[in-house]
């Protein structure tokens, strides 16, 4: 049997992380609880049906809501 997963199962499962930056940084924090020593996560968004105006809009609020929390720990 064939089943398809879409992204709503992805997001249940936690292979991708959406919504605000509170909630985004919240579960970076918990893979890097559940993980100690990761470094690295893939930033990315779905250029197939996104506009590039919304994929750098949502880009730069990464950087600017949620990677702060994570370059203060590096200090």
């Amino acid at each position: 049997m064939i089943t398809r997963s879409t992204i709503e199962d992805a997001v249940k499962s936690g292979a991708w992380i959406v919504g605000p930056p509170e909630l985004v940084t919240e579960r970076l924090m918990e893979l890097q609880d559940r993980y100690p020593g990761l470094q690295e996560v893939n930033v990315g968004a779905s250029v197939m049906s996104t506009e590039e105006k919304v994929i750098l809009e949502q880009l730069e609020l990464f950087g600017k809501e949620v990677m702060p929390t994570f370059k203060a720990q590096l200090k």
